[in-house]
Formats: structure tokens, C-alpha cells, sequence
């Protein structure tokens, strides 16, 4: 399996590098500045986000609401110093976060939980999606198509290249994946299994039927 990636925002780099240090078989990179750690988001993939909220040039709330418009998917892992000013379950129905930590915990705690959310976004994949070729054939159910219309709708293709998608036998090239994402209404990203929002329940077009 392919080393989780997590991304850490907080403005005192020694939490950091404390971080880093007990994460050794992740991919882990960090930022002090949350443009900086908003761009990295924007240009790759991460699994996980380690947000502390009181930050010098912004705020947790800040930084999620401008995340979201681009990410609605990553996990996101508050931390906080100060619990009276952002009380734990209030701050988790107030933003859009899945796990909410108090920095006053001790680091083994910190990262007992850490260890805890990346095991549960494993579960999740596992659980719920497999290949693109399930995602596909879970489509066409949903929107009662056949392998024969799904031909139709990529173009230049016959019912044994769907059949050999949706078996893992081979894959889509871009061109198809677009077609494939705007018929369906979803991104190529759920189609390639990247979102980790797997128990999403998709209701299709009724002019599309």
C-alpha cells in the first residue's frame, strides 16, 4: 500500500518537527504559513491535513473555508492549544472537520489518534470501493445502463473494451474519463477512486434515462 501523505499547518515549527519525527513511515510535510500549505494542497494529493487553529497570519476557520472550495474530501485534523476559546464540540459542528485534539494531550496521545484517523481513511477505501472498474459498474447499475450504452457514450469503443474496464483488464484513457465524469455528473477523481467520500449516493438524471 502506498504511504499515506499528510500535510501539517501550525505556526511553532518545534510541533512540527515532533510531529515529523514520530511519522516516520508517512509521507509528512509541513508549513508555518497557510498560503504556502493551501498552494501545496492545490498542486498534489495529501490524506490528511493537521491544522492548528490559532495561527499568526490567519485562523483555522479561515483556512478551511478557503481549502474546501478546492478540497471537500481531505480529512481534516484539528489542533488546538487553547480548548476554552474553541471548545471541542462546538468547533466540530460548527466546521467542516473529522477529528478534533487538544494540543495539552500528550504527543504519544496526539499520535496514537493521528495513527487512529489514517487507519480509519483505510478502512473507509477498503471498505467501500475497490477499483475504477467497480466504480464504473456501480454507475451503470445506479443509472440502469448497459455495458453497450456505456460504448455509446465514450464513443469509438464496443461492449468487450467496457466489459475489460470494468474487469480490471484495462483502462480508460483521458478522453473517455472526461466523457465518463460529465455523463455522470462527478469528477474524475471519484471515478479513479481518489475521493475518500465512498459512501456517496449518486441519483441520476432522469433525462439521462
Amino acid at each position: 500500500m502506498d504511504r499515506k501523505k499528510i500535510v501539517i499547518l501550525d505556526d511553532d515549527e518545534g510541533i512540527i518537527e515532533v510531529l515529523k519525527s514520530q511519522l516516520l513511515d508517512y509521507e509528512v510535510v509541513g508549513f508555518v504559513n497557510a498560503k504556502e500549505a493551501l498552494s501545496a494542497m492545490q498542486r498534489q494529493h495529501f490524506d490528511l491535513f493537521i491544522l492548528d487553529y490559532f495561527l499568526y497570519d490567519t485562523n483555522g476557520a479561515e483556512v478551511i473555508k478557503n481549502l474546501r472550495k478546492f478540497d471537500k474530501k481531505i480529512y481534516i485534523f484539528l489542533l488546538t492549544g487553547y480548548k476554552d476559546d474553541i471548545p471541542g464540540i462546538e468547533t466540530l459542528e460548527r466546521l467542516d472537520i473529522q477529528f478534533y485534539c487538544e494540543k495539552s494531550v500528550d504527543i504519544e496521545n496526539i499520535i496514537i489518534n493521528i495513527k487512529s484517523v489514517l487507519k480509519s481513511i483505510d478502512f473507509i477505501k477498503s471498505e467501500n470501493v475497490e477499483t475504477f472498474g467497480a466504480r464504473l459498474k456501480r454507475l451503470r447499475t445506479i443509472f440502469h445502463l448497459s455495458q453497450d450504452d456505456i460504448a455509446r457514450i465514450v464513443g469509438g469503443r464496443g461492449r468487450t473494451t467496457i466489459g475489460n474496464w470494468e474487469a480490471g483488464l484495462a483502462e480508460p484513457n483521458i478522453d473517455a474519463l472526461k466523457k465518463l465524469a460529465t455523463f455522470f455528473g462527478v469528477s474524475i477523481d471519484y471515478l479513479l477512486c481518489h475521493e475518500t467520500d465512498y459512501r456517496k449516493i449518486l441519483q441520476p438524471d432522469d433525462s439521462k434515462s
